[in-house]
Order: C-alpha cells, then sequence, then structure tokens
C-alpha cells in the first residue's frame, strides 16, 4: 500500500506540475534568454514574460584546478515580485530582494545567467532559460 501511495505522489507530480506556468501572464516552460554587452550587460528573454528569479554566476577554477560556477548576483526566488525583462547587470528591480549583491565584472571573464520560475507544487524553482557570456564592453 505505501509503494502505490509513493507512486500516485510522483505520478501527481509529473502530471501537475512543472509545465505548467502559475497564471496568466507568466513565462513558458523555456525561454530563449540573450544578453547585450554595452557598459554593463542587459539581460532579455523570448517571451518577454515575468520571472520568478535570476542568478548571475562567474565561472571560476578552483586552487586544485576544479572548475565551478561562482554566484555573483542573484535574487531570491518567489512569487511575490515578478521580474520583467529587460534586466541590467547590477541594478537591482523594484520591490525584489537581492540574495547576492551584484560585483564587479571582469573584462574578458566567462559568466552565466539563469532566469527561474517558482513551483508551487514542489515548491521550488525551475530554469527556464540560461546562456553563457563574456564580458567584453
Amino acid at each position: 500500500m505505501k509503494n502505490l501511495i509513493w507512486i500516485l505522489a510522483v505520478v501527481s507530480l509529473f502530471i501537475c506540475g512543472c509545465e505548467t506556468p502559475r497564471g496568466p501572464g507568466d513565462c513558458p516552460s523555456r525561454v530563449s534568454l540573450t544578453v547585450q554587452i554595452k557598459e554593463q550587460p542587459i539581460f532579455s528573454w523570448d517571451p518577454p514574460c515575468d520571472v520568478d528569479g535570476f542568478i548571475v554566476y562567474r565561472h571560476a577554477v578552483s586552487v586544485s584546478g576544479i572548475n565551478y560556477l561562482d554566484v555573483i548576483w542573484a535574487s531570491d526566488i518567489t512569487q511575490d515580485n515578478p521580474i520583467s525583462p529587460p534586466l541590467l547587470y547590477g541594478v537591482n528591480p523594484a520591490g525584489v530582494d537581492i540574495t547576492v549583491p551584484a560585483v564587479q565584472l571582469i573584462e574578458g571573464d566567462k559568466y552565466k545567467v539563469k532566469v527561474l520560475r517558482y513551483i508551487n507544487e514542489m515548491p521550488g524553482f525551475d530554469v527556464i532559460g540560461e546562456t553563457d557570456f563574456i564580458y567584453a564592453p
């Protein structure tokens, strides 16, 4: 009986879940994310819908030679304060809690940006768009 309950729970999450937007006007399960480099990067996505959070990373290498992503700017990921494109690096969107303040970008370094959608059913979040870029103003 326990196995049947577990299977039903997993199936219901699959059926209800991850591909269902929160409400009218919200982003689909995938968006096309682009970066325009000016003095500061400008992040846009298509379709131009509201997302629930973002994270910007710098590609880094540890002293032991292992590649990793270092978070350099991130918002809280909630459904309370939607974020509309475009997003200018380092300019905090109005009403959005920032969990990691923006740091100065280094010319020639490689970065990654992700936009996220909050999922009520889990609760949690889903990466719906991401791209790498090199900062070269």
